[in-house]
């Protein structure tokens, strides 16, 4: 049997996040954990969340990913793996940039609005705020759920309603990128219930096909390592990656031959694995394949660093759209996600911090 090339942590961790879209993002938490590696303890509620990246001016902390992935701060959190970390970044670069195009095409959020999705999203922590909750109202703290935090009376005691200031303490985030996440959620569900069609399903079927119907590729792959967003170290990578396409490009050149990268990137170098259209490269990684001769060389860009794939053989499917509906829904997500994206990229870039 072939072997599968161990990239599925990428992929997986898109349709989670882009799942999210129509449920809560509290989802996320058992699959999140599933994929981690090992444990570290919870950082001081006093010390400030490292700075992964920025999108202009705005930074992306451990905090930010956090709260993206569901994972609470008020328990012990798993360390995220390199793949999945960046990844998330990337996911969360690209809901900051939508969320500026889809406010230039359909109505914002009301406050009113925002401050619903505050009350609802049971994200406000009760352990350890008894200013927000008087004593003596019962609330089960791993009870809380969408309703969690409500106006309540029990005899003669009142819980008060959440504030994005109190939420902001708990996770430490600030108050304007909580709203921005909320608001684009509120956003992002409008935009689908308009695209995200039965007939649009058929059309991205139909449009890329061999991502779908079962159709393999048997590719030859090199990647490096490096963090997601526009730096230096991922300039040399292309570099170093592009001077290497160019000696292999119709030439008798060794694939595996080893690979002098700066700054200690990790190098991953396969030959003759054969991968799915859907659910064993990332996304952006099977593009390429999809209108590829064999022999064809292609220099790839991911969340997780940069890659060099070459088309060796091709076995075509033929699944058809009921067999694959979730899967194609589930990139269809993402390419809406991309979509919008790319209107304001230039006006908010992902730039890496590590």
């Amino acid at each position: 049997m072939p072997r599968p090339v161990k990239r599925k942590l990428n992929y997986r961790l898109s349709l989670m996040i882009l799942s999210t879209s129509i449920s809560m993002l509290a989802c996320l938490v058992f699959c999140a954990l599933s994929l981690c590696q090992e444990l570290s303890p919870d950082s001081d509620a006093k010390t400030q969340s490292p700075v992964l990246a920025f999108t202009g001016s705005q930074s992306i902390t451990a905090a930010d990913i956090d709260f993206f992935l569901g994972r609470r701060a008020t328990t012990p959190l798993p360390q995220l793996s390199f793949l999945m970390q960046q990844r998330a970044i990337h996911l969360l670069a690209l809901q900051r940039q939508a969320l500026i195009t889809l406010r230039r095409i359909q109505p914002a959020p009301s406050p009113v609005e925002l401050d619903r999705w505050l009350s609802q999203s049971g994200w406000y922590s009760q352990q350890g705020r008894n200013e927000d909750i008087e004593v003596g109202v019962n609330v089960d703290p791993k009870a809380v759920d969408s309703t969690a935090v409500q106006t309540a009376d029990v005899g003669t005691t009142k819980s008060r309603l959440p504030s994005w200031d109190g939420l902001a303490a708990d996770t430490h985030i600030e108050v304007d990128k909580l709203q921005d996440f909320a608001a684009f959620r509120g956003a992002w569900q409008h935009y689908l219930a308009q695209h995200l069609t039965q007939g649009n399903l058929s059309k991205h079927f139909e449009n890329q096909k061999m991502r779908f119907d079962g159709t393999r590729f048997q590719i030859d792959l090199i990647s490096v390592q490096t963090p997601a967003g526009q730096s230096p170290q991922r300039s040399r990578i292309d570099e170093l990656i592009g001077k290497r396409r160019e000696q292999l490009v119709g030439r008798p050149a060794d694939w595996t031959a080893s690979l002098d990268t700066p700054d200690s990137q990790s190098v991953a170098i396969s030959r003759g694995t054969w991968v799915r259209g859907h659910g064993t490269l990332d996304p952006a990684m099977i593009s390429p394949l999809l209108e590829a001769q064999i022999g064809d060389i292609s220099q790839v860009h991911t969340a997780s660093g940069v890659h060099l794939i070459r088309l060796v053989a091709k076995e075509t499917g033929s699944l058809p759209l009921g067999e694959v509906r979730d899967e194609v829904r589930a990139h269809m997500l993402l390419f809406l996600l991309e979509h919008l994206a790319n209107q304001s990229q230039n006006q908010l870039p992902l730039r890496s911090n590590q």
